[in-house]
């Protein structure tokens, strides 16, 4: 936890419980339970940035129906069913 603690700037995405604990514990209550909804169990798209002692919420979430989607969507099972879809039409 040092490399983090010492990092000047860090961004924490989705997190187990523990991992979420060590990451609380480590910034020693400047992240609140508000704060640790962003990295525990968040939606797609959702997380935290922290700038020295300032600790942002990030909400990225981009609608299905965006064009920009397709091109950050990263759900590999989503993306399948998409390419298989586009291939039965195809064939």
């Amino acid at each position: 936890m040092k490399l983090i603690s010492n990092s000047e700037y860090t961004m924490f995405l989705k997190m187990g419980p523990g991992d979420a604990k060590l990451i609380v514990d480590t910034f020693e209550g400047k992240i609140s339970s508000a704060h640790l909804a962003y990295i525990e169990n968040p939606s797609p798209g959702c997380g935290l940035i922290r700038f020295a002692n300032t600790i942002i919420p990030l909400d990225n979430t981009i609608n299905k129906d965006n064009p920009i989607y397709d091109v950050f969507n990263t759900n590999f099972y989503e993306k399948q069913a998409i390419k298989a879809a586009m291939a039965s039409k195809i064939g």
